[in-house]
């Protein structure tokens, strides 16, 4: 397996000696400062302003009322659809857009309110992972299994992480959580089946059936969580870990072209990965926390559709992060009103790749090292008062053979306010910091809770994106060269919607957004490059509603305890502004649908649970001319649980519980890239353990 050697070169010693004493000082200031409590707290701060809960993991420090439209998947419902990644998992839950090169281990990504590509911002545990060489993240390093719940912020009125580049929202992965005391652990294995059939080969003869088809991927994990110390209930300190390895050969039937049966291959995939978190409470509530990740992917991508070369991609990559959080610093002074967390992180990537057979441009290897910064503080003045600021720092250094080495240093400053009752104003503004420029970015929300049960907001934000290290420098082959010439993207959005919790759940905004200089690579005199198109607008609305219905034991005999549907819809409106375009013209922005449709239907027993869910995505165009048109398709999923050895009240035996998935149960053909085909129907089995001690 390739090493990864950190080598940080820095030409700024003085600055980025300052820059680590004040990240020191920051860690060390809470644990050293506290002084015991005189007076009763000014603040009774809500529950979630804590920055590590007991059963949510890490987040930032709270709002009083957010004007954010955001949604929340528990680990529960995570593990219930048994989502082969990250990507699969955010397109069935949250019926995201995701744009995929192939089934697992392919490049995949995923987008809000029309922005993918690198312009929404993932974290792990409330960090950037973000890629300062491509802009994006790969979500499958990130195991399945080890996720406690996903955050969705959608549009960019996020004021809460104050993330650079997140154009179009926000996905938080939380892999952090505080555990019941007591030792758990277990795993599970599933196998993975798509259906053979005869085919036709390249060389134009038939092909028989490959019955090996049927297991065509295999998936082996495993975890440990342990919580301890404290008295009366309360845990000290837990720990966590838990490790996944996948094989798949990713071999399948798929429509060319011309309607002919092919057989997918040169696509095979084998991966590893691991978490591990460590957490544990000291004195007047301060939290220290360890999350860390290792990913290795020995990986065959193949080319389009029937295409004979393919290349072989090797990753490896690692995340280190040690979080500190305080509710109650300074506590005589503040009378526990003031917040404070902070945190320091590594990422690290190793990416290499050649064609096989290999090219005349020989093989290419990419290195990235990325050092991190974050401080917040939250003041919560009064019941309708709270004051925030905070600052991040960010240090990137590449060392690749089509970039050469470049080194970026970032930063940012922001201040948040929020005052109201019924009403609340939320304005917000950073000051983002790259290389010489200073850019500021406003933020101003409103939110009116009406009833108890009806709840208003409103948003109007500016969006800024820089150039990553590929767009302005890529270079080694005659086929596509950076831009150094590159402007940053820039831009103003809004949102307006409603939420209602009364006798069923209803969530809608209706958005419109505004991009100048948006970056595209396309083809100039043969050569690939990414320009400054000019203009872009984004017009939408989406909504989501769900109704729960509970059963008495009385009730089918107590067998179903509810039974919840639930339904969405998205509409884009995306109109490019360019080389004369206006909006009467109608070309789209590429890979966004204007229609999609997610519907659900989850029914749980008292031993099992069942869901049935589709997803409508409507019809894309591949390029900005809006020639090549990609048909609309409808995925078809089914996933079943069903317990069959449960922990009793006077023993703790292992819950072992069987599951089976249908996924694109109709046997679409269907490509989301164009010329890179999916997978039609497949079928996995799968059991899994769990012990209690």
């Amino acid at each position: 397996m390739d090493t990864l050697t950190f080598t940080v070169y820095v030409r700024n010693n003085s600055f980025f000696k300052f820059v680590s004493l004040c990240a020191l000082f920051l860690f060390l200031h809470p644990l050293l400062a506290q002084e015991p409590a005189a007076q009763e707290p000014a603040y009774d701060f809500p529950e979630d302003a804590l920055s590590l809960e007991e059963d949510k993991g890490t987040t930032v420090t709270g709002s009083l009322e957010p004007t954010r439209q955001t949604r929340v998947v528990s680990k529960e419902d995570i593990e219930r659809i048994h989502a082969p990644t990250v990507t699969a998992l955010l397109e069935e839950l949250f019926d995201l857009g995701a744009t995929s090169y192939g089934p697992y281990g392919n490049a995949a990504s995923v987008n809000i309110r029309g922005m993918g590509s690198g312009r929404v911002a993932i974290l792990v545990d409330g960090t950037p992972v973000n890629s300062a060489q491509s802009g994006t993240f790969n979500l499958e390093s990130v195991g399945v299994n080890a996720i406690e719940r996903i955050e969705v912020t959608y549009g960019g009125a996020d004021s809460e992480f104050n993330v650079s580049g997140a154009m179009g929202g926000i996905i938080n992965i939380v892999t952090v959580n505080h555990h019941q005391r007591g030792l758990r652990f277990g795993g599970g294995v599933s196998s993975t089946g798509s259906l053979p059939g005869a085919y036709q080969k390249r060389d134009g003869s038939r092909g028989d059936a490959e019955f090996r088809d049927l297991l065509d991927a295999q998936n082996v994990n495993a975890f440990v969580s342990k919580g301890w110390g404290g008295g009366a209930g309360e845990n000290a300190f837990s720990f966590s870990a838990s490790v996944f390895a996948n094989r798949a050969e990713n071999h399948f039937l798929f429509d060319d072209y011309y309607g002919v049966k092919r057989r997918r291959i040169n696509n095979e995939v084998w991966d590893a990965g691991a978490a591990i978190s460590l957490s544990g409470m000291f004195a007047d509530l301060t939290r220290l926390v360890y999350s860390g990740g290792l990913y290795y992917g020995d990986k065959n991508t193949p080319g389009a559709m029937t295409a004979v070369n393919y290349g072989k991609q090797r990753d490896f990559s690692t995340r280190q992060a040690l979080f500190l959080d305080n509710p109650a610093v300074f506590r005589s002074l503040f009378r526990d009103a003031l917040a404070v967390e902070a945190s320091v992180s590594y990422t690290g990537e190793r990416i290499g790749y050649e064609d096989i057979p290999l090219s005349a441009a020989g093989a290419s290897l990419h290195t990235l090292h990325t050092l991190r910064v974050i401080n917040r503080w939250s003041w919560y003045a009064a019941k309708t008062l709270a004051l925030k600021t905070g600052w991040d720092y960010a240090y990137n250094h590449l060392d690749s053979t089509n970039t050469g080495v470049q080194d970026a240093h970032t930063a940012g400053v922001y201040l948040t306010g929020e005052w109201g009752g019924a009403v609340r104003l939320i304005p917000s503004v950073k000051l983002a910091f790259s290389g010489d420029s200073l850019v500021p970015v406003p933020k101003l929300g409103f939110a009116w809770r009406a009833t108890e049960t009806i709840s208003f907001f409103n948003n109007y934000f500016r969006v800024f994106k820089l150039p990553t290290f590929n767009d302005r420098y890529w270079a080694g082959d005659a086929t596509a060269r950076g831009n150094p010439a590159l402007r940053p993207e820039d831009g103003w959005g809004s949102d307006i919607g409603a939420r209602y919790t009364g006798v069923f759940t209803l969530d809608a905004a209706v958005y419109a957004s505004y991009v100048k200089d948006s970056i595209h690579w396309r083809a100039v005199n043969s050569v690939w490059t990414p320009v400054n198109i000019g203009a872009a607008a984004f017009f939408g609305a989406d909504a989501r509603i769900q109704k729960e219905f509970f059963f008495p034991a009385g009730i089918m005999r107590g067998f179903i305890r509810t039974i919840t549907p639930s339904f969405s819809y998205q509409r884009l409106l995306s109109y490019i502004l360019t080389e004369g375009l206006t909006f009467a013209s109608g070309i789209r922005m590429p890979y966004m649908p204007e229609h999609a449709f997610g519907a659900a239907l989850d029914v749980r027993w008292k031993t099992g649970s069942l869901r049935l869910s589709g997803h409508y995505t409507g019809t894309r165009y591949t390029e900005t001319l809006n020639i090549i048109k990609l048909k609309p398709y409808v995925l078809l999923n089914l996933a079943i649980n069903q317990t069959i050895m449960a922990h009793s009240l006077n023993a703790r035996p292992p819950q072992i519980m069987a599951f089976c998935v249908l996924r694109n149960m109709l046997n679409v053909s269907y490509v989301s890239v164009q010329d890179y085909p999916m997978q039609g129907f497949t079928a996995t089995v799968g059991v899994k353990a769990e012990f209690e001690r």
